[in-house]
C-alpha cells in the first residue's frame, strides 16, 4: 500500500536539528557546562547528560536526512523531460546529501571533548558538503515547470543557500584566526570577537541548512512511497514472491 503524506519528513527533519541544538544548549547552560551566550553547538553537547541528548537526537535526523535525499532524487527522476535534470547533477545531489547526512552522524558519534578529529571530520562533511548540496538542489528546483509558487520556492532556496555559504566563510574565518591568535599567546577581546562571529555564524547556518530542507515539503506533498518488494531466491520457484 502506498504511504502518503511525506511533506512531514522534512518538515519534522528541518524542526527537529534546530530543537536538538537549543534543547542541548538549555540543558548545558542550566548545568553551568557552557556559559550563556553563543557557544558553538557542539560545545554545548560535549558533556554528559546533554551528550546523549543531542548524540541521540542527531542520529535520528541523520537517518531522516538520508531518507529524505532518497526520497528527493527519486521524485526528480520521475519528472519529464526538459523538467528533469540531467543524470550527472542527480547523481551529484544524491551522493552529497547523503555524504552530508554521513557527516551528521559522526558529528553525533564522535562529539567534541571525545574525539575532535574526527568531530571535525564529521561537521566538514556535514556542512562542507551539505552547503554544495543545497547549491544543486537550487540548480535542479530551476528545472521546475515556471510558476509564481515554483518562482517562489527557488529564490527562498536560494535565500537560504546564500545564508548558510556567508555564515561557512565566516566560521572559517572567525574558528582559524580565533585559535591562531590563541596560539601566539593573544587571548583578548579581537580574539573573542572573531570566536563570537564564528558561534554565531554557526548557529545561523545550520538553522538555515534546518528551513531549507523544510522547502521539500511542496515536492513532497505530491510523492506517495510504496513498501519495497522482497523475493525469495532460493524458495522463488516454490513460493513465490512475497510483496508487502
Amino acid at each position: 500500500m502506498p504511504h502518503a503524506n511525506l511533506e512531514y519528513l522534512p518538515i519534522v527533519l528541518g524542526t527537529l536539528l534546530p530543537v536538538t541544538f537549543i534543547w542541548t544548549y538549555i540543558i548545558a547552560v542550566s548545568l553551568r557546562h557552557v556559559e550563556p551566550g553563543f557557544p558553538y553547538i557542539s560545545h554545548a553537547g560535549s558533556d554528559i547528560p546533554e551528550s546523549c541528548v543531542f548524540g541521540q537526537l542527531l542520529n535520528i535526523c541523520a537517518a531522516m536526512m538520508t531518507l529524505c535525499v532518497y526520497i528527493r532524487h527519486k521524485q526528480l527522476l520521475s519528472q519529464n523531460a526538459p523538467h528533469r535534470p540531467p543524470s550527472r547533477l542527480l547523481k551529484a545531489a544524491l551522493w552529497t546529501g547523503w555524504v552530508s547526512s554521513l557527516g551528521v552522524s559522526i558529528v553525533a558519534n564522535f562529539q567534541l571533548d571525545s574525539l575532535i578529529i574526527f568531530h571535525g571530520i564529521g561537521a566538514g562533511l556535514a556542512f562542507g558538503v551539505g552547503i554544495p548540496f543545497l547549491w544543486i538542489q537550487v540548480v535542479c528546483t530551476s528545472y521546475d515547470p515556471p510558476s509564481s509558487l515554483s518562482k517562489a520556492v527557488l529564490k527562498t532556496r536560494i535565500a537560504f543557500a546564500a545564508t548558510a555559504s556567508i555564515c561557512f566563510l565566516l566560521v572559517l574565518i572567525g574558528l582559524v584566526t580565533s585559535y591562531v591568535l590563541l596560539g601566539l599567546g593573544i587571548e583578548n577581546e579581537v580574539q573573542f570577537g572573531f570566536y563570537l562571529m564564528s558561534a554565531i555564524a554557526e548557529w545561523i547556518m545550520a538553522i538555515a541548512m534546518s528551513a531549507f530542507i523544510v522547502t521539500f515539503a511542496r515536492e513532497f506533498q505530491h510523492i506517495s512511497l510504496s513498501a519495497p518488494e522482497v523475493t525469495n531466491t532460493k524458495h522463488e520457484q516454490r513460493y513465490g514472491t512475497f510483496q508487502n
